[in-house]
């Protein structure tokens, strides 16, 4: 706070009106630097399932610059300093369900953020603190880990419930959608075949004659090519939509008979991390390049990553252009087809080429 705002939070509070003040406050605070960093680390924050993350997620969505007096523009500012100064990595990374593959700014877990009796320390500081002792600080790594474990079991939790809620809503719409556009295409490269095989010649002479005064001649063109437009439409979309959701598909096959296995190595892995870091504290070493050595977020059990994010990989360009174009090509192609059957049979049941 400035000593200028000083001035006017107690001008404020001694009945002054100080409502312009407050409006060209807020402009200051969309351009101070914490904004400017809260704003540029937000992007890295998106990247990690934290319940940390989310939360600063969550007091990024929630600043307003519309302070109504000289008091919302401290709670806003103060507000933005707080989330700015733990929008870094060190506060929110949890090393149990880090991406693996992370390339950022931290590199060891000695880097993390503790608290150490109200004091944001890094672990690292916590294993030279002199003025702690050996028990007290693997008191205060252990309880920092089992927040740590927590997180993760939350994020199991929360990856079993999607796939609940998916498997009684959409999954269900969708394998009953995916049978019938199975059943649509097996129909329509059928007849298509029926078409080239029964010899029913009023028709088969269109192949190599096209008449433009007869329906069937259209039908002799229009109707095949539809049928292989649909044929590579449909195999892309559904080879594409199957490679990005195999590793959610995967994880829910798991998830539903192999959970408590999960719970249980990620139990494993904290105590792990814990023998780890105590170590560390006994020889007074310095932790270095091990940020990624103990996640669990994509191990050879499943990828809990792309549980929760199954539904963004839906909103892609890429998978909501392919979808669209799978959905109008069918569409077009079974009233094609439909049309064509209908045509087809009564120049059978007549003898006429129509």
């Amino acid at each position: 706070m400035t000593g200028e705002m000083r001035f006017y939070l107690l001008a404020e509070m001694s009945g002054w009106n100080c409502t312009s003040y407050s409006y060209s406050y807020s402009d200051f605070l969309k351009n101070s630097n914490a904004y400017k960093i809260l704003t540029d680390n937000i992007h890295e924050v998106k990247k990690h399932i934290t319940h940390r993350a989310e939360s600063i997620l969550q007091a990024y969505d929630e600043i307003t610059f519309s302070p109504k007096n000289v008091k919302d523009c401290f709670i806003i500012e103060t507000a933005i300093n707080y989330v700015a100064l733990h929008s870094f990595e060190e506060f929110y990374i949890n090393p149990l369900t880090i991406n693996p593959y992370y390339d950022g700014r931290i590199k060891s877990i000695g880097e993390l953020m503790i608290d150490l009796k109200g004091d944001e320390i890094s672990i690292n500081e916590l294993i030279s603190n002199e003025n702690t002792s050996v028990e007290e600080k693997k008191e205060i790594v252990y309880n920092q880990l089992e927040n740590y474990l927590d997180d993760a079991d939350d994020l199991i939790y929360n990856s079993l419930e999607k796939i609940k809620s998916e498997a009684i809503t959409s999954n269900r719409f969708a394998s009953f959608k995916f049978f019938m556009e199975f059943f649509f295409i097996l129909f329509l490269n059928s007849f298509l075949a029926f078409m080239f095989i029964y010899n029913f010649q009023q028709f088969t002479f269109f192949f190599t004659n096209f008449q433009y005064n007869k329906v069937m001649s259209y039908i002799a063109v229009i109707f095949p090519m539809m049928v292989f437009i649909y044929d590579i439409v449909f195999a892309i979309y559904h080879s594409y939509r199957a490679n990005i959701l195999e590793p959610y598909n995967y994880a829910k096959r798991f998830l539903k008979i192999h959970a408590d296995r999960v719970f249980d190595d990620l139990y494993d892995e904290k105590e792990r991390l814990f023998n780890y870091i105590s170590t560390a504290i006994d020889n007074k070493i310095t932790l270095e390049n091990d940020i990624t050595s103990f996640s669990k977020l994509s191990s050879s059990y499943v990828d809990f990553q792309a549980v929760l994010s199954s539904s963004q990989l839906k909103r892609k360009k890429r998978y909501r252009f392919l979808k669209g174009m799978d959905l109008s090509i069918s569409t077009v192609a079974v009233l094609v087809g439909v049309v064509s059957l209908i045509i087809y049979l009564l120049g059978i049941i007549f003898q006429v080429a129509i």
